[in-house]
Order: structure tokens, then C-alpha cells, then sequence
């Protein structure tokens, strides 16, 4: 199962929260929606804070890796920076020396919350000329009920209400 959850209600940066370990089919989905939106809905430069909740398998990682690179190469890519938030302090670890090895084209920062990286988002989005949310605002948005949509292949990203999603998630 994937779940996204999406939030851009704050200017130049976008929340999102992948829930789940999903299926090959599941990922390839997800991807295929995203350059597609990517495609009709151009956006300016934005900081990306991404939250994953669960370890995918080395294949999946490398399908993300590649698609990323494949966006940047393209120029639809505008990420300033990107926060990922991994409440495990190892996978923390396992993630800052992977990029060690395989640094992203663009500044990385590995938090533990989202809202941890409120200081970090705002760097990011100054060192670009962009104004930076008030934290009342950052932490609001952070920690706020996000709309989320579940991967099902041959039918799309289908919308979840909250009641399903807290099912989903409880199942």
C-alpha cells in the first residue's frame, strides 16, 4: 500500500508524507502521477520537507533515485532543498551516508519532525529570495491533517477522507 499525503498551503514549500511499503506497481503509479503533475502544473522553486514512514526495499529506492534524476535532467526539478523527516535516528545515519556517496543535486538535511526543520526551510528559501513563513504558520502547516491519496494500480491516485486514511493506517 502508498498512501501520499500532500500539503502546499505554505509559498515555495511543499510537505509531503509517503505512507506505506509499497508494490513495485504501487511506486511506478505514484511516479507516473507525479511527472504527469509535474508536467500540467508548473511551480516555482520550493523547499520539499519528505516524510517517509516506512523503509522501502533497494529497488524501490533506486526507482525514486533514478526518477529524481530524471526530473532534474528535465528542469522540472526546482528543489531549493530538501528536509527528509525519518523519526529513526539510525535510518537517519543510513540516509546521511548514502548521500555521502550519492550526494542530490541540491542541499539535503535529515530531521526527525518536520517541524524540526523549520530553521533549515527557511535558510533555503532566503538564500533564494523567497520570504520565509512565520514558525506559527511552518508548525500549522507541518502538523495539520494533509488531503492523502492511496495508489491503486489501474484505476490512479484514488482520494482517501480521513476516516479512511486512519483505517488504512490501523489496518
Amino acid at each position: 500500500m502508498l498512501i501520499a499525503q500532500e500539503n502546499r498551503e505554505l509559498p515555495g514549500v511543499r510537505f509531503l508524507r509517503l505512507l506505506g511499503k509499497p508494490t513495485d506497481d504501487e511506486l511506478k503509479l505514484y511516479i507516473a502521477t507525479e511527472t504527469a503533475r509535474m508536467e500540467r502544473e508548473p511551480h516555482g522553486p520550493m523547499v520539499i520537507v519528505l516524510e517517509l514512514k516506512d523503509v522501502w526495499s533497494s529497488a524501490q529506492r533506486k526507482m525514486m533515485r533514478d526518477w529524481e534524476l530524471e526530473q532534474v535532467a528535465k528542469a522540472r526539478y526546482d528543489a531549493l532543498g530538501m528536509a527528509m523527516v525519518v523519526p529513526s535516528s539510525v535510518i537517519r545515519g543510513a540516509f546521511t551516508a548514502y548521500f555521502w556517496i550519492a550526494p542530490p543535486s541540491y542541499p539535503t538535511k535529515m530531521v526527525a519532525t518536520a517541524v524540526d526543520a523549520y530553521e533549515w526551510v527557511c535558510e533555503r528559501l532566503e538564500e533564494a529570495g523567497l520570504p520565509a513563513p512565520n514558525r506559527d504558520a511552518y508548525v500549522s502547516a507541518a502538523t495539520a491533517y494533509w488531503p492523502a491519496t492511496q495508489s491503486v494500480p489501474g484505476t490512479g491516485m484514488v482520494p482517501l477522507s480521513e476516516g479512511e486514511l486512519a483505517g488504512k493506517l490501523l489496518a
